[in-house]
């Protein structure tokens, strides 16, 4: 049977241990060795952000076979994901909705090889309005309303976000149906659900 790392290492061992590396954490070898160790543990959890590898692209690939031919990608950041769609589905009409100017913008070069994709700077919510939402121009993908609670030392940019409902945003370009609802907005994720809320029912 496998021993635990406590029945391996003594208590006194690991507490002399985590003394040292916190000490020495941010020299060499250490630093490499933490880093090395944290992406350990986020395997170990199933931690991925790589579409390639985490199960997305192969979702997608999967949904195109049934023809998912009206798409939105609510929190499109630069086009990763929006990409991939027309990827395995040229025929689908993508709406991409990135909330920050200078991220859509970023968005537009990376797919613009690619026909029937509809860009909007906005932001869906559950109420239409304006909002003010932290940018962070080297993280962009840390775009949000809400404070900053990444633990990174990093200073926002304010900028002034439209909110539309889904319900809206669907009357406003004549969607009648959405076959896939991506949503990745950093907080807001069920304010963006709720307004789709006549879309749902019906």
């Amino acid at each position: 049977m496998a021993k635990s790392l406590q029945q391996l290492i003594s208590t006194s061992r690991r507490n002399k241990i985590v003394k040292f590396l916190s000490a020495n954490r941010k020299r060499q070898p250490v630093k490499f060795i933490l880093q090395l160790s944290q992406y350990f543990v986020y395997a170990g959890k199933n931690v991925s952000y790589d579409s390639s590898s985490n199960g997305e692209n192969l979702l997608f690939k999967r949904l195109a076979k049934h023809n998912f031919d009206t798409v939105i990608d609510c929190g499109a950041n630069t086009g990763t994901n929006t990409k991939i769609y027309k990827v395995y589905n040229p025929k689908a009409v993508i709406y991409a909705i990135e909330a920050i100017d200078e991220t859509l913008e970023k968005c537009k070069e990376f797919t613009k090889d690619y026909t029937d994709i509809h860009y909007f700077n906005i932001g869906l919510g559950s109420e239409k309005g304006q909002v003010t939402f932290k940018y962070f121009p080297k993280n962009n993908y840390l775009s949000t309303k809400y404070e900053n609670i990444t633990g990174l030392n990093i200073t926002p940019v304010e900028k002034t976000v439209n909110i539309h409902t889904g319900d809206e945003f669907c009357e406003e370009n004549n969607l009648q149906h959405v076959n896939f609802l991506k949503i990745d907005v950093e907080g807001m994720d069920f304010e963006v659900i709720k307004g789709f809320k006549n879309m749902i029912e019906n």
